[in-house]
C-alpha cells in the first residue's frame, strides 16, 4: 500500500497516540509548554472526527467545533488557548465562562518567552 493509498488515522488513533502520550507526560510536568501543546493537540482531535464523519456521511465542512462546544463547554477554552497560540492572538470572541482561564493560561505561556 502506497502513502497515497493510505487512510489517515481516525480520532481515537490520534488520541491514543499522540494526545493520550502528550497528557501523561504534561501529568509528570506541568509546565506552559507541555500545557500549550497539550491544548494544540486536544484540539486536533477534532480536525480528525470531523474527518472520520464526513468520510462516513460524505458531507461538507460545518463549524464542527461549535458543535463539540455545545456538548463539551469544556471544549472552547482548549479551542480558544490553541487559537491563540496558532494566531498569536485570540482571533474568535471566547465565551464570557472561560475567557478568565484562557487569559490566565495563555499569559503564562506567554511570559515564559
Amino acid at each position: 500500500m502506497t502513502s497515497s493509498e493510505r487512510q489517515p488515522m481516525t480520532a481515537r488513533e490520534f488520541f491514543d497516540e499522540y494526545v493520550r502520550k502528550t497528557y501523561e507526560e504534561w501529568q509528570r510536568d506541568p509546565d506552559s509548554r507541555r500545557s500549550m501543546i497539550l491544548a494544540i493537540m486536544l484540539n486536533h482531535v477534532a480536525d480528525y472526527w470531523q474527518l472520520e464523519i464526513q468520510r462516513q456521511n460524505e458531507t461538507g465542512g460545518r463549524p464542527f467545533r461549535e458543535d463539540i462546544k455545545k456538548h463539551c463547554p469544556e471544549f472552547g477554552p482548549v479551542w480558544d488557548v490553541a487559537e491563540s497560540i496558532k494566531h498569536a492572538k485570540l482571533t474568535r470572541r471566547p465565551d464570557a465562562d472561560a475567557t478568565a482561564e484562557v487569559s490566565a493560561t495563555y499569559s503564562v505561556g506567554v511570559s515564559d518567552l
